[in-house]
């Protein structure tokens, strides 16, 4: 889980794409990010599987934690990940991992993402959009069944940005909670609290 937590967004680098990047117009710089966005889950994976020997992985462990981070972003989790696996006759629960990481990773929305020194040194040639969210949010948990969010508030379009995040964080538990409540995690909702 630790490796898929590093890997996951490693699809969003620009290795290929660079020269092709560089080279575009404003518009179709836009239409590559858009692209890569869509397909980042899909990119990290093929990483993990390309460079397995780099990460000092065996085909297994590639093949599991490449699976992790393909199943953060788009719902396949219990179409496409085998809760019968096995890593050196070990069980890996990969739809329970996939699905805590793709929670996870939406509730990933503190100031801390944005202003860390990890940020700043491991992040990408260029920004993803919506950082304005993660500088509202001042504090996360759970506790009850329920993920507590808390958020200062300074204007209009901050609350609309702080409901819409809310709403988001709430389509994923609700497309992954059976996932989570099978795996003694039962959550249920997202509240917000404004400061």
């Amino acid at each position: 889980m630790l490796s898929a937590v590093w890997l996951h967004d490693m699809g969003k680098v620009l290795d290929k794409e660079t020269k092709r990047f560089k080279k575009a117009k404003k518009d179709e710089k836009e239409i590559i990010k858009k692209e890569i966005r869509d397909l980042h889950h899909i990119r990290s994976y093929n990483f993990i599987k390309r460079n397995s020997n780099l990460l000092k992985l065996n085909d297994q462990e590639a093949d599991a934690i490449g699976n992790i981070c393909r199943a953060h972003r788009k719902n396949f989790i219990t179409t496409s990940l085998d809760e019968r696996y096995k890593i050196n006759k070990k069980k890996v629960r990969l739809q329970f991992l996939g699905a805590s990481l793709r929670l996870a990773d939406k509730c990933d929305i503190n100031s801390d993402r944005i202003v860390s020194k990890h940020f700043k040194k491991t992040r990408f040639t260029w920004q993803f959009p919506s950082t304005k969210k993660h500088k509202n949010f001042v504090n996360f948990g759970y506790s009850n069944k329920k993920i507590k969010l808390e958020a200062k508030v300074t204007s209009l379009k901050d609350l609309k940005i702080l409901i819409d995040t809310k709403d988001k964080i709430q389509k994923e538990l609700d497309e992954t909670k059976s996932i989570l409540s099978q795996n003694k995690l039962p959550l249920n909702t997202v509240e917000l609290k404004l400061l």
